[in-house]
């Protein structure tokens, strides 16, 4: 089932001035099935944990993934009031055909904090802002080679051997890439954008436990530079929706997602009632209808089974 692969992503879901649509946007997806959450201290400029915690605390089947590495942003509730006056007068919204390229890992340290002093500073204020005594997946944020050294990996496991989080791995912005994944032991977890090659059956076994995100942004890049693959793309979009329809185009590269890398969680992100309704019901249509057959036949990636 697509929907069960399926991690809401709260990178844009603040507090402060957005807090109540924030928790709305948050109950539509506990409504539509969705039980893992993704956060970081830096999300929402901030608040996302927080608000998160609020929606969620209590909720035994919800699972949740922190972060640490990253710092939160000074001045949350200010630079909410802030966005929120900028999307008033049409300024400051992110839109997906914004210009995007899906790149490789930098070969420079993002200035994260890594040290185990700071990181577990921040582990306890983002269980304390998420209500909850430990969580399900603890990634090392922003992390690339150069971040790792052997201080950073026994915190991890500490972190694990100690209950504090079920599993343990990294997230960055980037693309999958092999080095970096070379760096973390065996079985640790990966999050990171989907690389443009697996929409297209190239997909590698890199990473045992995966996360994918950026899957709109890669696949609508993709469908710009492919004819072949836009036009499969609008095919398969029009035999479970609208082919216009960019809710159907979305669901259907999560479908694409799913049976390249069935084994992966893939991450959805919207700060969009509207959008991010529509995205659930083409999703409940894929899996109650065989869609998945229907993205699969389009792609020419073989027969679903679980249709």
């Amino acid at each position: 089932m697509l929907s069960e692969a399926l991690v809401f992503g709260c990178a844009r879901l603040a507090g402060g001035a957005e807090a109540r649509a924030s928790r709305a946007l948050l109950r539509l997806c506990l409504d539509r099935g969705v039980r893992w959450f993704d956060t970081a201290p830096s999300y929402g400029m901030g608040m996302a944990e927080d608000v998160v915690g609020q929606v969620t605390e209590g909720l035994a089947d919800v699972r949740v993934t922190a972060k640490v590495g990253s710092t939160r942003p000074s001045h949350p509730l200010a630079r909410s009031w802030l966005r929120r006056f900028r999307r008033a007068i049409g300024a400051g919204q992110r839109t997906l055909d914004a210009p995007f390229e899906p790149f490789p890992p930098p070969a420079t340290n993002n200035g994260g904090a890594f040290d185990p002093g700071s990181m577990l500073v921040s582990f306890r204020q983002s269980l304390t802002a998420l209500r909850r005594e430990r969580v399900d997946l603890l990634l090392l944020h922003e992390a690339y080679a150069e971040d790792v050294h052997p201080a950073v990996i026994a915190f991890l496991d500490e972190a694990r051997t100690s209950g504090l989080a079920d599993r343990v791995g990294y997230a960055h912005g980037a693309t999958g890439d092999e080095a970096t994944d070379a760096c973390f032991p065996a079985g640790y977890h990966a999050q990171f954008a989907i690389p443009p090659l697996w929409f297209q059956g190239q997909a590698t076994s890199l990473a045992s436990s995966l996360t994918l995100h950026s899957l709109a942004k890669v696949g609508f890049w993709l469908a710009g530079r492919d004819s072949d693959f836009g036009r499969r793309l609008a095919k398969a979009a029009g035999e479970v929706g609208r082919a216009d329809d960019k809710a159907s185009q979305i669901a259907c590269l999560f479908a694409l997602a799913h049976l390249q890398r069935p084994d992966a969680r893939l991450i959805f992100a919207s700060t969009d009632q509207k959008r991010t309704a529509a995205f659930f019901e083409v999703v409940r249509r894929i899996d109650a209808d065989g869609g998945l057959d229907t993205v699969a036949r389009a792609f020419a990636v073989g027969a679903s089974s679980e249709a």
